[in-house]
This record gives structure tokens, C-alpha cells and sequence, in this order.
């Protein structure tokens, strides 16, 4: 399963990123960069057996704050 992931996140880097630093869009492409790695690391966890833990209770902290009780 490891493999696997490797795998496509390196398709993903070849077709996106590529593209992305060719047409010279820099802040593109390092956002994109720091998003793709924090999804490759929480993807490479789970794949590895890692439990990660549940953002829901933060989620409705956020939305909490935001709209009130």
C-alpha cells in the first residue's frame, strides 16, 4: 500500500507540479507544493497503519466561534 502511494503522488508531482513551475506561476506552485506535501504525509500514515486523529471536535470549535453557540 505504501508503494501505491508513492506511486500516485509522484504521477501527481510529474503532471501538476511540472506544469506548474514550467508556466513560471511560483506562489502556485508553493502553496500547491506545501498542501500536496502535508496530503502525501497524512496519506503516507494511514498507509503505513498510523491512526491519525479525528478533526471534528476542532472543526466545531472554528464553526462555533464563527455562527456562536
Amino acid at each position: 500500500m505504501i508503494l501505491l502511494t508513492l506511486i500516485v503522488y509522484a504521477l501527481i508531482v510529474l503532471l501538476d507540479q511540472v506544469q506548474t513551475y514550467k508556466n513560471g506561476y511560483k506562489k502556485d506552485l508553493i502553496v500547491s507544493c506545501a498542501m500536496g506535501l502535508l496530503s502525501f504525509s497524512a496519506a503516507l500514515a494511514l498507509a503505513g497503519g498510523a491512526k491519525l486523529p479525528s478533526p471534528t471536535q476542532a472543526i466545531e470549535q472554528l464553526v462555533g466561534m464563527i455562527f456562536g453557540p
